[in-house]
């Protein structure tokens, strides 16, 4: 994953992730504290990548405003927050727990994700269709 955040902009990036799955609010998982200071109302810029393993295929991005932010061990976050998260949304309700901690060890690594963790949530709503 290649976040950027430089100043005070932020470029949040989203491989294979479809403009279907970042509809309405929705949420996004990332591990460690890198996000944990944007605030609501904060705009990111969502890049959204045709192929999960390729970022040289950008698509233009995307501003997005921050509804909420959340922070907390890996546990307690995906307990608490996996129901709106744009990776699992077609997932069952009752699978997107684990379907979420499998889409996190494969993005960040199996060594890198622990249920521990520091973990930052955060809730975004794209600008463009409010």
């Amino acid at each position: 994953m290649t976040d950027e955040r430089e100043n005070d902009d932020a470029r949040m990036e989203f491989r294979g992730s479809s403009e279907e799955s970042l509809r309405g609010l929705f949420n996004t998982f990332r591990m460690g504290d890198k996000w944990a200071d944007l605030e609501p109302g904060d705009t990111v810029d969502l890049v959204l990548t045709k192929y999960p393993d390729n970022a040289e295929h950008e698509l233009n991005p995307r501003p997005a405003v921050v509804g909420a932010v959340c922070r907390g061990p890996l546990h307690d976050m995906l307990a608490m927050h996996s129901g709106l998260n744009h990776g699992c949304s077609q997932s069952q309700p009752a699978d997107r727990r684990i379907e979420l901690w499998r889409i996190l060890r494969d993005m960040y690594g199996i060594e890198n994700v622990k249920d521990g963790d520091a973990c930052v949530v955060v809730y975004l709503y794209r600008a463009w269709l409010r």
